[in-house]
């Protein structure tokens, strides 16, 4: 419940309009910038206060401690843990807790009685040690927390605390790293980032040295942390940064409470960011307000060129950008050449100079900035270059961003780049016929990112934690969206629903506008509440209309699919969502995934993989349904692990497999010397000296299809059936090449390339075992040609498929099968299915994705166990759906399928077999199915137990959306046989 001084501020709050509390803030931003002083409003920073906290001054003979209310603040805001506060990761919790342990310990020396502060320093260390055993070093990104982390573990040690812990070396190792690329002595030189963080530096530097590179507001690049570390290791007292340190005790968030920042001033952020904000989201603000605002920015942006985060501060392209975008909206012609001059580079743009990961957002502002100015098309060439990168990392589903921790913010960015491209068709037109991959690959990124926000909506209209500022990132998504062209093509009315509940969800909570959530990324994550509030106010105002994206005519509109793929499309969900697995979709993710499948299979048409030739006469109604069944099964647990660019390998592997199988019928002749020639193709073409790795083999499949076969086929035929057979060699040295030499296959561990190998090579063999059986089981059914068939197998006189009235087909049972039915299923018939060795492919895109940090799941014993049982299982299931389906196909073409073993025939009180078997042979396959599906989830939470950690779940999702794709294939079948077949 609100308290009664709460229910004020809030009645006051809702007495003016959202567009009245936008001009109210541009105001008082006018009002900062006229002062031309200093301001900011980024959150509290425990580590940063500590800092401060540690800072001593020399009066006289006396020494004494310069900012006590901040070492007061420290104590005051300990955890009953021991630890104090992680604002949005473990690093936050782990670096605030060093500092603050730091300060207690420095206090300590000069008052050892107080024994209040000796048992808090004692329960700090005991947290501290916990918390960074548990980090996870491979996955943090926060600014210098690679070097700041160990110097303070370095830094307690003198002070007497020993932190013994495991992850010491992990970070050791990238530290080092870090200070190969940015040498401590380069601070002497220029001006660097280092100066953010100098306190990482102790020892390594002379601080007397640094003087010189201070920023003229007495700061060393804006970090309260960073300028005490100077005061308390140069020699010399610096007045003017002891001046810097009490202005941001003063007039930083904190307001006299004890409490600094992690970064002050930010003026020049925050009018940028706040103005472009406002008027993106269509919000006019006042004449002076343009002037006075628009005077500031331009100023500071002729000065250099660049600017930073504040006036002085050393320029970064980030700042630059958004200064120009806000510039460009406000009615200004800014210049880009400093920009471009400062901060491009071969393939993308840097935000600092020898930054260690390109940030995803600088490129999205550089991107935007380039498409605002009204002089575009002549930066075609760096738009290009900025589309190209950006694209290609939310393609492979790098969406990971330096500055922010919202996954909608990156999203949010880019979507309102593409949006600006598609206003410049000519500009989007140059770029598409030089780079055509893009046209498609653009629509299904903003697709997926369509998809993610409607399946992660929460019902009370928000995204993320119930958190405002989230949720309005997400709404101006949705707004940039809406503007495209190809969205016109999905549901847009939910869409707009969507919207309108996210903006009722804000409206409710009008009063938390102004309270920012710790998203923002520095040293520690922190919280921006003027930012807070401007982004809340966009999404409530920005219009939702759709008709930008209907304003020209469907046929003429280039960018979007033709009709008759649309259709072909429809066709093919309305049977993929007719299926169980598809049953809780709703009606506006399938019109997302339907026509995202569209523009898969315009990529998938652009570059095909082109292997296996062309039959004639065969229907391919797959090619439709293969990209459709991915982008569907997306949606059925929202797997957000998985990427768009590993997606397509998957479609493109898929549309092999059927290729292959359709191949393999064709290839392989009708005679028992034609499979003995087949096998000892495939052996040869995987067969590797003793000493060789996987790499080796792959080096020699080109050598293979000229190769001649020692073995000899029996009665003088091997010359002539060599011959016959060097296509087929020729074609499966390209297919095993392709597969085997795949550069996320090569780049996996050995043990991944071995069983993929192994794997692959069993799925052709059992091809030919397949076609084996075939030429056996209809032998056994052919008409009388002399007594027996070419096998040896009696021959019963009748045909292989029985017609009922109705048209449906008799199963005929295999009545001298070499093994049981189980044998049969387990082995030839779950490899001849493509399942093993397209699971281990799989998996081996999951390891080059970022997110599983390569994680090798058949590196430990029971996992690798369960992950191949589990396999098996979903082989068995998928085969056996596969014959439920293609039942009448099988009979047709005298294919051997499950429901001919002898095991399914239903048999009468007397031994004999019953003519009407049909039924009892479907429901006893589909029985026996649902047996293997209770194996697939036995493992599968198996697997979920043993890769329990945070970096391991992705493994356990990246796993159960293969089970759901190869599940999905399955009951497609059962409802429509959807494989190749002869007319």
């Amino acid at each position: 419940m609100l308290s009664r001084s709460t229910s004020v501020t809030f009645s006051s709050i809702m007495a003016v309009s959202p567009l009245q509390q936008a001009q109210s803030l541009v105001a008082r931003l006018t009002n900062q910038c006229s002062d031309h002083n200093d301001f900011g409003s980024m959150s509290s920073s425990i580590y940063d206060t500590a800092w401060l906290a540690m800072v001593q001054k020399t009066s006289g003979n006396e020494v004494e401690w310069c900012f006590p209310e901040c070492f007061e603040y420290i104590v005051k805001h300990q955890l009953p843990s021991g630890a104090w506060e992680s604002y949005a990761t473990p690093v936050d919790g782990v670096l605030n807790t060093a500092a603050a342990l730091l300060a207690l310990r420095k206090h300590l020396k000069t008052c050892p009685g107080n024994i209040d502060w000796l048992e808090r320093s004692i329960k700090a260390q005991e947290a501290l040690i916990t918390m960074i055993d548990s980090l996870d070093v491979e996955t943090a990104d926060q600014v210098g927390f690679e070097i700041l982390i160990v110097q303070h573990i370095a830094l307690l040690r003198d002070e007497g605390v020993f932190l013994e812990t495991r992850n010491f070396e992990g970070l050791q190792k990238v530290r080092q790293e870090k200070l190969a690329r940015l040498p401590p002595e380069s601070v002497y030189n220029a001006p660097s980032t280092l100066y953010h963080s100098l306190e990482a530096l102790i020892g390594n530097i002379d601080f007397d040295k640094l003087s010189r590179w201070r920023e003229p507001n007495g700061s060393m690049m804006g970090s309260p942390s960073s300028t005490a570390s100077y005061l308390i290791y140069a020699t010399s007292w610096d007045e003017a940064s002891e001046t810097y340190l009490k202005n941001v005790l003063e007039h930083g968030s904190g307001r006299g409470n004890g409490s600094v920042p992690s970064a002050w001033p930010s003026s020049l952020f925050e009018t940028s960011w706040v103005v472009a904000t406002l008027l993106e989201a269509g919000i006019v603000i006042a004449d002076d307000s343009v002037e006075t605002i628009g005077m500031y920015l331009k100023r500071a942006l002729e000065r250099e060129g660049t600017v930073g985060f504040a006036p002085g501060s050393i320029p970064d392209a980030d700042d630059t950008a958004k200064a120009v975008i806000a510039l460009c909206d406000l009615g200004y012609s800014p210049s880009v050449n400093g920009l471009l001059e400062a901060f491009e580079r071969r393939d993308h743009f840097i935000t600092y100079p020898n930054e260690r990961n390109a940030s995803f957002t600088t490129n999205c502002h550089v991107l935007i900035s380039l498409l605002k100015i009204s002089d575009s098309s002549y930066y075609t060439s760096q738009i290009r270059k900025a589309i190209v990168y950006l694209t290609s990392c939310a393609f492979s589903g790098d969406w990971r961003d330096k500055w922010n921790r919202s996954e909608y913010y990156p999203m949010m960015l880019l979507m309102k780049a593409y949006e600006l491209l598609y206003r410049q068709p000519g500009l989007a037109g140059e770029l598409f016929n030089s780079l055509p991959g893009l046209e498609d690959q653009i629509p299904i990124i903003t697709l997926d990112c369509l998809r993610k926000l409607l399946l992660q909506q929460q019902s009370s209209g928000a995204w993320g934690d119930d958190t405002c500022e989230v949720t309005s990132y997400a709404i101006l998504t949705l707004a940039s969206l809406l503007r495209l062209p190809w969205i016109q093509d999905v549901e847009v009315t939910a869409v707009v629903s969507a919207i309108t509940r996210a903006k009722s969800f804000l409206v409710l909570r009008r009063d938390q506008w102004t309270c920012g959530r710790h998203l923002w990324i520095e040293k520690v994550y922190y919280a921006c509440d003027t930012l807070s509030e401007a982004y809340c106010l966009a999404a409530v105002l920005i219009p939702v209309d759709p008709e930008p994206s209907r304003s020209s005519s469907r046929t003429d509109n280039s960018r979007l699919l033709a009709r008759d793929m649309l259709g072909e499309i429809k066709k093919a969900g309305y049977l993929i969502f007719r299926t169980p697995l598809m049953g809780n979709i709703t009606k506006v993710v399938q019109s997302v995934a339907e026509v995202q499948a569209g523009y898969y299979f315009h990529l998938l048409q652009r570059n095909p993989v082109s292997i296996f030739p062309q039959t004639p006469g065969r229907k391919a109604s797959y090619q439709v349904i293969i990209p459709l069944a991915f982008t569907a099964c997306m949606a059925v647990n929202n797997h957000k692990s998985l990427n768009l660019r590993l997606l397509r390998e998957m479609m493109i592997l898929s549309n092999l497999n059927f290729l292959v199988d359709a191949y393999m019928e064709g290839a392989i002749g009708k005679d028992p010397g034609d499979y003995r020639v087949a096998r000892d193709r495939i052996e040869h073409l995987f067969a590797k000296n003793a000493s060789s790795r996987a790499q080796a083999m792959n080096e020699n499949l080109s050598r293979v299809a000229t190769e001649k076969i020692p073995k000899q086929a029996p009665n003088g035929t091997g010359s002539a059936q060599q011959d016959s057979m060097s296509d087929f060699t020729t074609t499966l040295t390209q297919f095993v090449e392709y597969v085997l030499g795949h550069a996320a296959v090569r780049a996996s561990p050995e043990c991944y390339q071995d069983r993929l190998g192994f794997e692959l090579k069993a799925c052709l063999l059992a091809h030919v075992t397949q076609a084996e059986d075939n030429y056996n089981y209809m032998g056994q059914h052919s008409p009388a040609t002399g007594g027996s068939t070419p096998n040896g197998v009696i021959d019963h006189g009748i045909e292989a498929c029985v017609k009922f009235g109705n048209g449906a087909s008799r199963p005929q049972q295999y009545t001298r099968p070499s093994r049981t039915f189980y044998n049969w299923v387990r082995g030839t018939s779950a490899d001849h299915t493509s399942c093993p060795f397209s699971f281990v492919f799989f998996n081996s895109l999951l390891y080059s994705t970022t997110i599983y940090h390569k994680y090798n799941l058949f590196g430990k014993s029971r996992i690798a166990y369960a992950a191949e049982d589990l396999c098996r299982h979903l082989s068995s299931l998928c085969r056996m759906y596969n014959d439920y389906g293609s039942l009448q196909r099988d009979a047709e073409e005298k294919n051997l399928n499950s429901t001919n073993f002898p095991e399914f025939a239903s048999f009468n009180n007397s031994g004999g077999t019953t003519h009407d078997n049909l039924s009892h042979a479907k429901s006893e396959l589909l029985w026996v199915a649902e047996y293997e599906r209770r194996g697939v989830e036995t493992s599968l939470n198996t697997l979920g137990e043993e890769l329990a950690g945070d970096s391991q779940r992705h493994v356990v999702d990246g796993i159960r959306f293969f089970i759901n794709i190869t599940d999905l294939f399955g009951q497609v079948y059962v409802l429509k046989d959807v494989g190749l077949r002869n007319e």
